[in-house]
């Protein structure tokens, strides 16, 4: 696996971390040999620290990789993304 955010290996390598009590995305990650990435600033940054903290509460998301841009968009306008607007990225994925 290559670092390849616009075109994850799998569907589970690029995801985005929603706040259920604020219904908003908190960030994007992308899971790839080369490490864990968070967007911030329209750039992937590598997580050197301890896996991102999650509140039990927060859902994940398997995002498509049109999402990043629409994330970055976002981001700079500083609008925030609902789950109603992430639902056009979202991918479908059933364990097992």
């Amino acid at each position: 696996m290559t670092f390849t955010p616009e075109k994850p290996e799998r569907i589970t390598d690029l995801w985005a971390q929603v706040d259920p009590a604020s219904d908003e995305v908190v960030t994007i990650y992308y899971n790839s040999d080369e490490g864990l990435f968070y967007r911030e600033d329209g750039n992937w940054v590598e997580m050197t620290g301890p896996s991102p903290e999650e509140d039990e509460d927060d859902i994940i998301y398997f995002v498509k990789p049109e999402f990043v841009a629409a994330y970055d968009e976002s981001e700079k306008a500083g609008e925030a993304i609902n789950t109603e607007n992430l639902k056009q990225y979202v991918n479908e994925y059933k364990a097992g």
